[in-house]
């Protein structure tokens, strides 16, 4: 395994004024290119007062046997999802867009939400505001378990109650990507196996894994391709997210990036990414015509108390 070492680190606070924006190569000075790299590889952040550097990222390569690869690439093709309440990820709104598509006028039609362009609240036919803000539809699903917003009760979404066999490629997917997460990161995945047996039962695991949610999104060139920055909700502070990565046709671009650090990283076909979502991070502009598959798993911690 290959070892990169970065000095780099604007700090917390001033990384936050990145959020919702759309990544440019404005935000990296390194690119790590799993293809160029040609091995597993892990990333490092600065050393502190003691010496100790911090996980920023990490690839394992080539992770899913090809039955299982072929599997997640059909299944995910297939989910055409979009979700229009993710605002920071989707980027913001062009009112000039917004007029000459819809006729929408800002304070008339519509009034954003935020410091940010990325979230909007539409009057309602009554004349009322919505209640609701919308970001731009992305191509995204969760899939897996997750705490209903009214009833407080954990349950199976709807996509995978309906297609309970297409879910079963998920979850063989989550015991390679769980694989590879502990062996890029023991540390951080044996924290997150410690907070799963104390707090998350069972059955809401998904193939016995530490995961216990999915998020599966579909970039291309001409319509979600890019992810703007954000930090992810629910996940375990001593702990890292998983993504595994299905690249198909060939395109340019849809780095994985951490302005904090200005580091932004090429995740290879059939790949597994682990990186630290607990910080601004985005995903760069596709070019081309192919498409990008990731499947994000994680343990969402806002279940935790239903032990």
């Amino acid at each position: 395994m290959k070892e990169f070492f970065i000095d780099t680190d604007l700090g917390f606070d001033e990384a936050q004024k990145f959020h919702g924006r759309v990544p440019t190569e404005d935000d990296y000075d390194l690119v790590v290119d799993a293809d160029e790299v040609d091995d597993d590889f892990r990333v490092w952040g600065p050393a502190n007062m003691f010496g100790e550097r911090e996980l920023l990222a990490g690839v394992a390569r080539k992770v899913f046997p090809q039955d299982v690869y072929d599997d997640c690439v059909k299944t995910m093709m297939e989910i055409n999802h979009t979700s229009d309440l993710r605002t920071a990820q989707a980027g913001p709104w062009d009112p000039d867009e917004l007029l000459k598509k819809f006729g929408w006028v800002e304070g008339e039609h519509y009034k954003f939400k935020g410091k940010t362009r990325n979230a909007l609240i539409r009057k309602k036919k009554d004349g009322t505001w919505d209640t609701v803000s919308r970001g731009k539809a992305i191509h995204s699903v969760l899939l897996g378990y997750k705490k209903g917003r009214f009833t407080g009760e954990v349950e199976l979404d709807a996509w995978s109650k309906k297609n309970p066999e297409k879910q079963k490629t998920f979850f063989d997917m989550n015991f390679y990507a769980a694989k590879s997460y502990n062996f890029i990161a023991p540390k951080e995945y044996t924290n997150q196996v410690m907070f799963a047996d104390k707090y998350i039962k069972k059955e809401n695991r998904l193939n016995d894994t530490i995961f216990t949610t999915m998020s599966a999104n579909k970039y291309t060139e001409n319509d979600t391709s890019m992810m703007g920055y954000h930090i992810d909700a629910g996940d375990l502070n001593s702990s890292l997210t998983c993504i595994s990565v299905f690249k198909v046709g060939d395109f340019k671009g849809a780095y994985f990036i951490l302005p904090q650090h200005r580091v932004a990283i090429s995740v290879g076909d059939g790949d597994v990414f682990v990186g630290d979502s607990r910080k601004q991070h985005g995903v760069s502009e596709l070019e081309g015509p192919g498409t990008r598959l990731s499947c994000v798993s994680y343990c969402d911690t806002r279940m935790a108390n239903v032990k």
